[in-house]
């Protein structure tokens, strides 16, 4: 991946073209981290990067100084290399001053995305940290339990036909049984986005912030056991009590017990939906003693340890 560095500029007399096309695709590459991630890591090594090129060109001795040395001898009597600095013909040097007042607009307007993202960032955090409004949501909002759920779930783009990943999060600390199978919940609050873990799990904390993770009692982490879930939990949520959510835990008992412990795999769910997870593995190490088949029983018993 081309980024942008001193160097590109302080060569560029050598092939302006190649220059260009490094310029550009190192543009075009941070432009597509701004917009994917809504975050560019590297925003404070560009706003160095453009101070120089500023500094070169309105004191244009500094170019000469910004060269690099070469090495255009020894001295065998002291044991030592000789360098000396590069220098740049009139037209050359010319060619220099031009490109990089080709490109810094450019570079410049990267920047000022990026800027216009932190100042997003630190709006968003603003409604979250303010220490007025963080001190009285911490106060007015303090759960028993904060129920954490993340997953991922697959997206088609029409265009590309590209599958892509979106990543999803809800949080939420109220809830109601409206019916035998259906529990509504009172406060929920998702984020979902097509971003990678790390901007996933930063944006996805300010929501869980803001319902009180941080006062909760207890948080209850529910999820798969996807490596990139496993890292969102181990990051943000390390005290949390990681539960297997029910879809998962379902689809687990099926494969492990078999079609014809349909009345098993019922029973653990039930206890599964109230919070019982003691019943689950008593259900679990009865059907182990009932069971002389080593293979399976290995498999309840792994079943048995996620619990």
């Amino acid at each position: 991946m081309e980024t942008l560095s001193l160097n590109i500029f302080l060569q560029a007399a050598d092939d302006i073209e190649l220059s260009r096309y490094k310029v550009m695709a190192a543009i075009k590459n941070s432009s597509e981290t701004l917009h994917k991630n809504m975050l560019y890591p590297d925003l404070a090594e560009l706003i160095k990067l453009y101070s120089i090129l500023n500094d070169i060109v309105t004191r244009r001795t500094l170019l000469h100084d910004s060269l690099p040395s070469k090495l255009v001898g020894f001295d065998l009597e002291n044991k030592k290399a000789i360098y000396e600095k590069e220098e740049l013909s009139e037209s050359k040097t010319k060619l220099v001053f031009d490109f990089i007042n080709w490109a810094m607009p450019k570079i410049k307007e990267i920047i000022d995305e990026g800027k216009a993202i932190e100042r997003w960032h630190e709006e968003r955090r603003a409604s979250v940290f303010d220490e007025g409004k963080f001190a009285s949501s911490m106060s007015s909002k303090a759960p028993d339990v904060l129920y954490v759920q993340v997953d991922g779930t697959g997206i088609n783009d029409r265009g590309s036909k590209e599958w892509m990943e979106c990543k999803v999060g809800a949080s939420y600390s109220q809830r109601v049984r409206v019916s035998k199978n259906r529990i509504k919940l009172l406060d929920k609050k998702s984020y979902a986005a097509i971003e990678d873990v790390d901007s996933f799990g930063q944006k996805f904390f300010l929501d869980c912030v803001s319902q009180g993770v941080l006062s909760a009692k207890k948080v209850i982490f529910v999820a798969d056991g996807d490596r990139w879930i496993r890292r969102i939990k181990n990051d943000y949520f390390p005290e949390a009590m990681g539960v297997l959510d029910p879809w998962h835990l379902q689809r687990l008992l099926k494969v492990t017990l078999g079609e014809e412990k349909y009345d098993l795999v019922e029973l653990c769910m039930s206890a599964a939906f109230t919070g019982d997870g003691v019943k689950i593995i008593n259900l679990l190490l009865g059907e182990l003693r009932d069971i002389d088949e080593p293979e399976k029983n290995e498999k309840i018993a792994s079943v048995i340890k996620i619990g």
